[in-house]
């Protein structure tokens, strides 16, 4: 007998992704929290698997893998969609959640970028030459920005490992790597943030739809003035928190290990490479790091995105050496995109 719901995965042969995305999910089906719920896959590589992908019209075919949870319904005997309270069209782009009153600047790192894509101008800036104008009415008395950049509208079941969490952004970083798939936060730093009323009624609308973790992530999180606050907010309101570092801040990390329960840091390169793929050169911080976090982080991994022109066996071998006694150290497929910046 079917169980009351049931979560629809879309995969296909050999896909790593889809691998870790099944092998969570069962992970998760296996507490008793989730004893109403059962999984039902789709191979995509099959005729049924690619009839049921087509159907399920609220997927991105661009994206795989997906997932969709139907209810039983008790009157017809059938399984209904859940409704997605932040629906979008199918196939949009993924997008940050963002106040719609902030004006973005051109993404001056993908000089190329149609501004199409960015958010329209902040009418209620006042015309070069002429002086702002005090704030009065309702947004006189609006709330201080969070640090809080963005917040993806959905859920991630591969950011935190076991775990569906919100992913949200902090701006700002000082690492110039040319793979980076988050470089437009890279000159972000002092950016306004969103606030905090929008932070905590998107953290609402998570717990409502079963997510309890949050990854905070960036750019570098420990860059920006504003981590505490939001970490102890987080705290605050129940979740579990996954922080991602590059380890570049050791002092800043260690006063914020209490406070999370997962923490990641790439490993981006071996030591010696550093200042030119990354331009940093304080390696000894982030050796410094990389012990407190194998000796004082309750959970935690090393990653190593690999890309075949600067990660060959003498490459990797170093940097296994760097990390040599953590209990996950991670290596990960680079994924190539046409707005990625320069290497």
């Amino acid at each position: 007998m079917s169980k009351i719901y049931q979560i629809h995965v879309f995969g296909k042969p050999g896909c790593d992704k889809c691998h870790t995305l099944n092998g969570r999910l069962d992970d998760l089906l296996q507490k008793a929290d989730w004893a109403d719920f059962e999984k039902v896959y789709h191979d995509l590589e099959t005729e049924s698997g690619l009839v049921e992908f087509c159907e399920a019209e609220c997927l991105n075919p661009q994206r795989v893998p997906g997932f969709y949870v139907t209810k039983a319904n008790p009157s017809t005997g059938t399984q209904e969609p859940l409704p997605n309270p932040r629906s979008r069209r199918p196939g949009s782009p993924r997008r940050l959640q963002r106040p719609l009153h902030l004006d973005r600047p051109p993404n001056r790192l993908h000089p190329r970028r149609s501004r199409r894509h960015l958010p329209p101008h902040d009418r209620s800036r006042p015309p070069p030459g002429q002086k702002p104008v005090a704030a009065a009415g309702p947004m006189a008395d609006a709330p201080p920005a969070s640090p809080v950049y963005g917040i993806l509208p959905k859920a991630s079941m591969v950011d935190y490992p076991g775990r569906m969490a919100a992913v949200v952004f902090l701006a700002g970083c000082n690492f110039r790597c040319g793979f980076c798939h988050n470089a437009p936060l890279m000159g972000r730093r002092g950016a306004p943030g969103m606030s905090w009323t929008d932070v905590e009624q998107a953290c609402r609308r998570f717990r409502d739809n079963w997510v309890h973790s949050v990854v905070v992530t960036g750019g570098e999180p420990t860059l920006h003035p504003g981590l505490f606050p939001i970490l102890e907010k987080l705290r605050e309101w129940k979740f579990s928190i996954k922080l991602d570092t590059n380890g570049s801040r050791p002092d800043v990390l260690e006063q914020a290990l209490p406070l999370v329960d997962y923490v990641a840091m790439d490993v981006k390169f071996a030591p010696a490479d550093y200042p030119r793929l990354a331009g940093f050169s304080d390696i000894d911080s982030l050796t410094r790091s990389i012990a407190l976090i194998r000796d004082r982080a309750p959970r935690y991994e090393f990653r190593t995105t690999v890309i075949e022109a600067w990660h060959d066996e003498a490459k990797i071998r170093a940097i296994g050496q760097w990390v040599r006694g953590a209990r996950l150290h991670v290596l990960q497929a680079f994924i190539p995109r046409d707005d990625l910046p320069d290497p």
